[in-house]
């Protein structure tokens, strides 16, 4: 039947651009994998076998997400996903399993409505 949007087995994500074929000053930046959720983001996880790419790819879309329609500073994540690498001994450029991934979620929910 194909892939629908938050289907938690197999989901579809999308992409929000600008209707600009080039992006110009002032324009929105895009918005990457949207549909990734607290449930899609697990079944997504099985289906494609690869855990830390999807993780990461959650991270990247709630960070993307916070920081263009909510305008909260980036560097905020910058110190969440520090902090969470700091706590679990890996480097900032590996965290993405389910438990940094929640926990990098779980930091974030403290100051985010997301």
């Amino acid at each position: 039947m194909g892939k629908r949007f938050g289907d938690s087995d197999d989901p579809l994500l999308v992409s929000v651009r600008s209707g600009a074929r080039v992006s110009m000053p002032g324009m929105m930046d895009p918005i990457l994998n949207l549909g990734l959720n607290d449930q899609t983001v697990i079944g997504l996880a099985a289906s494609s076998g690869d855990e830390r790419l999807v993780w990461d790819s959650y991270r990247r879309f709630v960070q993307m997400l916070a920081s263009v329609v909510l305008g909260i500073d980036h560097a905020l994540f910058d110190d969440v996903l520090e902090n969470v690498a700091r706590r679990t001994r890996v480097s900032e450029k590996t965290c993405g399993l389910r438990s940094q991934g929640r926990q990098i979620r779980s930091d974030v929910a403290v100051w985010s409505t997301i």
